[in-house]
């Protein structure tokens, strides 16, 4: 296997690394850039706190000869905590460890080439296996995300080229003769899933047959109406190829068979009857007015990050069942509706602190509305009866990063916070019962209000009604001794 289109990872540290730096440093061809201290900077400005070791990960040069170009990058383990920090929370730190160490092949770099990029970016790999015997030609544009400058490349050069462009720490290796009977085992040898994008169809059942045999799961998607196809040979070892949809096949019959003799099986195979209408006539047209099978980018990119979705449950033991399922755009967007907006009467509208009302229970209402929320999206009904006020969890507010409905459940417990902070300035004391009720069967928290005396609420409601939503960057200042002493002291409390 070929590592010629990876970059070139020195460490100035290295004895080695340092002589052929300054070589290239030297060489007036070679063009060095360096962002270091910004990339440096975004990383100190995540959060929560980072590993001083992380912080301190020496530099590395990437050097990419196809290129003549040095960039100066962060060590490997803070290069990849800052590029996929935006995964977060939808991928949690524990996961993308484990994906991290996915190591997946994909046989067939035109569809192929979006599919192993999207699972670089993704941060959904530690290695890749590109095969691919073809070379990339203009009419491949329409969907390859190559260039003109790639012309007359193998598919796997200029796919591991923009994947190595993307993150140099990645290990890619290449197969530019692609995968053939002799050795269709080397490239499978330590996979944990095989992507088959590739246009023989004798291909294609050569490497289900070993991939059953070494019980790797085979993921696959068309550019038809969104069709994904998943054959988990690792958990079902005895289940036929291509979902018996070829019968008892024998992969060794479909290298001998002529063109012709292929196509009752590819009709077999594709559904015809499940194609769009224009599909379905493309099928007669080729060989005759059309050259090959067409292919639009925006079907390929589709189904790229549906078989990463399908790559990402595989690698974290998530359900995912044998079968096919189609993500047909076309068809949704025949049935396009307007967004049902929430019913007035369930919206409490925030009161300006000068307004405030008399009434205890109105008071109430008006603080409860004024706590944050992720997103400041306050994800909550509030109910206001004479003597009580229900916080109720509205599930409908919640929003792409509310794991779980857990951050809409800590909007509701700051609600009821800021309600009984203003019944203790109106004299009453908030007794808080948490339930569920059959007719919401969500969180929600009933506050009683009865007579009663807490002063230390009491004198934070002031504070409550001066809230607001600060949405500036900070400038990474220290904070002073006495802001960090009271803040010390506030959590004791």
């Amino acid at each position: 296997m070929s590592e010629l289109d990876s970059a070139r990872l020195l460490d100035e540290g290295d004895d080695g690394d340092a002589r052929l730096l300054s070589a290239l440093r030297a060489d007036p061809t070679v063009e060095f850039l360096d962002t270091w201290d910004a990339q440096s900077a975004a990383l100190r400005r995540l959060g929560p706190t980072l590993d001083p070791e992380l912080l301190d990960e020496r530099a590395r040069f990437a050097h990419y000869p196809w290129r003549r170009i040095v960039v100066k990058v962060l060590g490997p383990r803070s290069f990849r905590r800052l590029r996929l920090d935006r995964n977060r929370n939808l991928i949690t730190s524990e996961e993308q460890d484990r994906l991290g160490r996915l190591r997946i092949g994909v046989v067939g770099l035109s569809s192929g080439h979006v599919i192993a990029h999207t699972l670089a970016m993704q941060g959904v790999c530690g290695e890749l296996r590109l095969a691919d015997f073809d070379e990339l030609e203009l009419s491949n544009l329409n969907r390859v995300p190559g260039s003109v400058f790639d012309l007359g490349l193998n598919k796997t050069s200029v796919a591991a080229r923009r994947i190595a462009e993307l993150d140099p720490y990645l290990t890619v290796r290449t197969v530019p003769a692609g995968v053939t009977a002799e050795d269709v085992n080397g490239f499978l040898e330590g996979l944990d899933v095989v992507v088959e994008e590739c246009d023989s169809l004798d291909v294609k059942a050569l490497v289900r047959a070993e991939a059953r045999a070494r019980g790797l799961p085979v993921v696959m998607a068309t550019s038809d109406r969104g069709m994904v196809d998943v054959e988990r040979f690792d958990l079902e070892p005895d289940r036929p190829l291509f979902h018996g949809m070829l019968g008892d096949l024998d992969p060794a019959t479909l290298a001998g068979l002529s063109g012709p003799e292929k196509v009752p099986y590819v009709m077999r195979l594709i559904e015809v009857g499940g194609l769009t209408a224009r599909a379905a006539a493309s099928l007669l047209e080729v060989g005759h007015t059309l050259s090959t099978w067409p292919q639009l980018a925006g079907d390929v990119t589709l189904g790229a990050g549906a078989v990463v979705e399908a790559v990402r449950r595989i690698g974290l033991g998530e359900p995912l069942s044998s079968g096919r399922v189609s993500l047909d755009v076309g068809a949704l967007f025949d049935h396009m509706r307007a967004p049902t907006p929430p019913p007035a009467e369930e919206r409490w509208e925030t009161t300006e602190p000068e307004d405030q009302p008399d009434d205890l229970v109105e008071s109430v209402v008006a603080a409860a509305v004024r706590a944050p929320s992720g997103g400041n999206v306050q994800p909550w009904t509030i109910v206001a009866g004479p003597d009580a006020v229900t916080v109720r969890l509205a599930p409908e507010y919640t929003t792409t990063i509310d794991v779980g409905l857990r951050g809409s459940a800590v909007a509701v417990g700051a609600a009821v916070y800021n309600a009984r902070v203003a019944a203790a300035a109106g004299g009453a004391v908030g007794r808080v019962d948490y339930a569920e009720s059959p007719e919401a069967p969500w969180l929600q928290a009933k506050i009683d209000l009865v007579e009663g005396v807490d002063d230390d609420r009491a004198g934070l409601y002031p504070a409550v009604l001066e809230r607001e939503t600060n949405r500036n960057h900070g400038n990474g200042a220290e904070l002073p001794d006495a802001v960090r002493a009271e803040l010390v002291a506030a959590a004791e409390a």
